[in-house]
């Protein structure tokens, strides 16, 4: 922005010792910090500003592009005639329900068989009569 040099720094630098003094130039250094800082912020708020619009501009454009993409589309969909018949027939098969009184497990049944696990559940008077002989 400023072409300014360190040797011209300087100079400045001097005769801002000169004009204000020792003790007034510590305290005028920091109020034009202050004051280089705010300005800063200010053009970078500014900038950031300027460019969202700018992206906002280039969204609106696209969404507009889109949009009649979309109708364009649309139309040519309802223009193509389908015969009847393919209505008929539902477009998915119906899922199965599930059963939410099954127990569910996080191990696989395929792994608990290859690990020798038990692969369902049963009560211990269950497990008794499937295993006790049978009177004859």
């Amino acid at each position: 922005m400023f072409d300014i040099g360190l040797s011209e720094l300087g100079v400045i630098g001097v005769v801002a010792l000169v004009v204000l003094g020792p003790e007034r130039l510590p305290k005028v250094a920091r109020a034009a910090g202050r004051w280089a800082g705010k300005l800063q912020r200010y053009v970078n708020d500014v900038k950031a500003d300027i460019h969202r619009e700018a992206e906002l501009a280039e969204l609106k454009a696209l969404q507009n592009t889109v949009s009649t993409l979309q109708q364009s589309v649309n139309e040519e969909l309802h223009s193509i005639h389908a015969p009847d018949d393919v209505y008929d027939a539902p477009a998915y098969p119906r899922a199965r329900k599930k059963n939410l009184r099954l127990r569910r497990t996080t191990i696989p049944l395929w792994y608990k068989r290859q690990q020798g696990l038990r692969a369902y559940i049963q009560s211990g008077a269950a497990r008794v009569k499937r295993h006790r002989k049978s009177a004859p």
